[in-house]
């Protein structure tokens, strides 16, 4: 994925998440209890902002609910900061 910093939003080329960019960053630190200004692209949550295991399975079922999708457990070895998230959520939506 692409990152257009002067934006301020990830270059997605998924239009649904593209489009709620904002919102799934709120979500995400709404889950890991941490101010939006804290949380960049590449922020490693558990490494960087001292999420827990317990918190990363909540923003996956958070993430599931919100966008009415499956996400396979798999995947959280790819929910380590926003990018990845990004990313995740750019496979199965709409897929």
């Amino acid at each position: 994925m692409n990152v257009d910093e002067s934006a301020g939003a990830p270059a997605v080329t998924n239009p649904v998440v593209r489009e709620r960019a904002g919102e799934i960053k709120a979500l995400v630190c709404r889950v890991l209890e941490t101010e939006p200004d804290a949380v960049g692209l590449e922020d490693r949550f558990v490494d960087d902002l001292g999420a827990d295991s317990m918190k990363l399975i909540e923003l996956l079922s958070h993430l599931e609910i919100e966008f009415d999708v499956e996400i396979d457990e798999d995947e959280l070895d790819r929910l380590v900061h926003l990018r990845g998230v990004y990313d995740v959520l750019g496979d199965v939506v709409g897929a």
